[in-house]
């Protein structure tokens, strides 16, 4: 119920509206548990929402994120909650979050702008902005950082001479307990402000500390249960004290900058480029001498790409790196590790982490991998442990021993040898095969969602990328079957209906036999544009005439794919992929493929053209239909149950650096490690980030040993966090003690 405290207390309300509101939620929620039950069923899962508040009591607006962890547990890793009547899809777990951000980068770029920050921002800027400006200044400032060293020796050397200013205002504790958030938000805000502005401030600029300090109150407020409510309920504003101190703090935000730029605007030299400010107002006076029509390099965009990057470039970096400081202290055996480094390395564990720097010679690589296949295929000590099969050689594998071009039958022979579960090697792939009857379903039919992923190949990669439903996996590959499933048996699959579009197909196919007079003919195409004529009906609405050149080509390039898919030599592509440029019948495929792409989007946007939603003629429509319904929809990547999912996480819930260590205590790069998000809306500033990240904490571990404060045990310093729009540490004291 803590949720509706927030809400009635944000209020002043009598008893009586009070109880006269409940009643009228009440005879909503019947009337809309029976009209929205169709509706929920063609929507991804979730919790039953009330009117009005949605699914808000059963939401903990302190920590949000736990709750929809939860409720992933529950309903699966792509589910709809209602913020208020507000509709939200959640993705949840590493690869329902990657397959939207990375996979379908596109489609899930946009960025819902929330009343709280439609009301700083106002669409300007990096953080909170959509379509063009957005991708303007977005590849303005990625141009810019980079130009200015982010992540190359000239940012290192800003950042090593920050760690000085940092390392000797923590020596000015002498090893007392101190509380190291202001001191290392000053840090990292240094290294963003030399970037931007040209120039690092003193930790004692009251202009600065001013800046530093309404920004981490502004980060914190806008992740409050008050301003979560306001963005559920917009017409809450002018109740919500909340809102009213974030845009105090932008307003007088705003003027420090602006008194910022106008001092670089006023020492501004074209020749000499000092920052990203100069850099911009350098671009708008070419724009404005050049008579750029509404130009994205307005005085708007400066400010606000200024304080997004100040504020970013801030608190995230800031808030990860006291954690780390806050994780050495609870976890002193760790903190020694890392000083001492890994296995007599001379690098710490965290080291590879945030940079790599390795270098492998390439011929040393190829014939160390030659040499452990050759020790590896003359090697008995798997024998029992896996299925049996026919001894493969090094990089070929059992090719010499199969029929390129009679697969089936040659691994038919090889079964009647080895049985019915064996295994082969395509090159260098192993493959079990699964022969005979009872094999093949008890894997297919009693063991479905164990062997429900289908191997994508090579060949079928290139064209699909694994979009569509025979060569794709994941949730995509559920939903998309889901809806051509339902959609199929909608318009007539297994009815009636399909079975009279048949017989009338069959009509048209009697109808070109019978004009052959009983002479000799070829009866592949007719065939062909019979039974595509089926599927097209209900795919597009309507049959094609067998004559029509359009529907020829369509038909004969499908033909000629199927039949170069299962030839020799793409069989060998998908065994060795890089002989991909050298394959005559590989890029004929993919002309085949794109020439077929073209035909079908023609049809596509000629069916969008005369589209009405209230009658659907055939899948097209109603695949066209259910994207307008969705268009506009928010969905929610979780990036918290990205580092929390034990499907990718040995210990996702404890401090465990080891997840990025193998066996040997070398670096291994996981991919569900996604701190920086991904896709078109990752982190720009990833790379600084990190470097900072490294530089700072390496310089501060091997100055200092970081304790609790006398009297404080390492069990009770506390890793809860403070909820805001990133989550901090609690402010607590740690002891930085110089190190011999």
């Amino acid at each position: 119920m803590e949720p509706l405290k927030d809400l009635v207390s944000s209020l002043s309300l009598s008893p009586t509206t009070v109880i006269g509101a409940i009643f009228l939620l009440l005879v909503f929620y019947l009337v809309s548990v029976s009209s929205s039950s169709v509706e929920m069923r063609r929507e991804p899962p979730g919790p039953r929402p009330l009117p009005l508040l949605g699914n808000l009591l059963q939401l903990d607006l302190q920590r949000p994120y736990k709750t929809l962890c939860e409720l992933s547990k529950k309903h699966g890793s792509v589910f709809t909650v209602y913020f208020g009547p507000k509709k939200v899809v959640v993705l949840a777990g590493y690869k329902a979050v990657k397959e939207a951000l990375v996979s379908f980068a596109e489609e899930f770029g946009d960025r819902e702008i929330s009343p709280i920050f439609n009301d700083t921002n106002k669409g300007h800027g990096i953080l909170f902005a959509n379509g063009e400006s957005w991708r303007e200044m977005r590849r303005f400032a990625l141009t810019t950082l980079r130009d200015f060293g982010m992540g190359k020796r000239v940012a290192e050397e800003k950042i090593l001479e920050e760690c000085g200013y940092l390392i000797q205002i923590f020596e000015n504790h002498k090893g007392k307990p101190f509380d190291t958030t202001s001191p290392v938000n000053y840090a990292t805000s240094n290294i963003i402000s030399s970037i931007v502005y040209g120039s690092r401030f003193e930790y004692t600029d009251p202009r600065f500390r001013n800046l530093v300090s309404r920004a981490n109150e502004t980060i914190r407020v806008t992740g409050s249960a008050a301003i979560q409510l306001y963005n559920m309920f917009p017409w809450l504003a002018r109740w919500t004290k909340a809102r009213q101190l974030i845009l105090k703090n932008v307003k007088n935000t705003v003027k420090d900058v602006n008194d910022l730029i106008k001092h670089l605007k006023d020492t501004l030299n074209p020749q000499t480029c000092r920052g990203l400010v100069d850099c911009f107002l350098i671009r708008k006076q070419k724009e404005e001498d050049s008579f750029v029509k509404d130009s994205h390099f307005n005085e708007e965009n400066l400010i606000f790409t200024v304080t997004n990057l100040f504020a970013a470039g801030t608190d995230t970096t800031a808030t990860t790196l006291r954690w780390g400081l806050l994780l050495m202290a609870k976890y002193p055996n760790i903190q020694e590790v890392s000083v001492r480094g890994n296995s007599g390395s001379g690098k710490t564990m965290f080291e590879d982490i945030f940079r790599s720097s390795a270098s492998v010679s390439l011929l040393g690589l190829v014939f160390g991998l030659l040499v452990l296949v050759v020790l590896y295929s003359n090697s008995k000590s798997h024998e029992g442990r896996e299925p049996p099969g026919p001894r493969s050689l090094p990089l070929i594998g059992n090719l010499l021993q199969v029929d390129l071009k009679k697969v089936d039958q040659s691994l038919l022979d090889l079964s009647k040898k080895y049985g019915p579960v064996f295994q082969i090697y395509f090159g260098i792939k192993k493959i079990v095969v699964l022969a005979g009857y009872r094999t093949v379903k008890q894997a297919l039919v009693n063991h479905a969602d164990e062997f429900g992923n289908r191997e994508i190949t090579p060949i079928f990669y290139d064209f699909n990328k694994e979009h569509g439903i025979l060569f794709s996996n994941g949730e995509s590959w559920k939903e998309m079957r889901r809806f051509a499933l339902t959609t199929l048996k909608d318009f007539g699959m297994g009815k009636r209906i399909i079975e009279d579009k048949i017989i009338e197909e069959c009509h048209y196919l009697i109808e070109d036999f019978e004009t052959f007079e009983g002479k000799p003919f070829n009866n592949t195409k007719t065939i062909s544009y019979a039974a595509s004529n089926v599927i097209s009906s209900l795919m597009f609405g309507k049959r094609f005439e067998f004559k029509d050149p359009i529907f020829q080509a369509m038909v004969e390039r499908d033909n000629e794919t199927i039949h170069l898919t299962g030839s020799v030599s793409i069989q060998l592509y998908n065994f060795f992929p890089w002989l991909g440029p050298f394959l005559k019948n590989r890029r004929d495929v993919i002309r085949n493929v794109e020439a077929g792409k073209s035909d079908i989007r023609q049809i596509v946007a000629d069916l969008r053209e005369t589209l009405d939603p209230q009658m659907c003629r055939c899948f097209v429509d109603a695949f066209l239909i259910r994207t307008q319904n969705l268009e506009g929809t928010t969905v929610l990547p979780l990036l918290t149950s990205v580092l929390y999912d034990e499907s990718e996480w040995e210990n996702p819930h404890t401090f465990t650096p080891s997840h990025f260590l193998d066996h040997e205590g070398r670096f291994i790069k996981r991919d569900a490690f996604m701190p920086f998000s991904a896709g078109r809306r990752a982190c720009l500033g990833e790379g600084l980030a990190r470097m900072e990240l490294f530089l700072f904490f390496a310089s501060l571990l091997q100055c200092f040993r970081f304790t609790p404060p006398p009297g404080v045990s390492e069990d009770e310093l506390d890793l809860a966090p403070v909820v805001g729009f990133t989550l901090s540490p609690l402010p607590q004291s740690l002891c930085a003690v110089k190190r011999q």
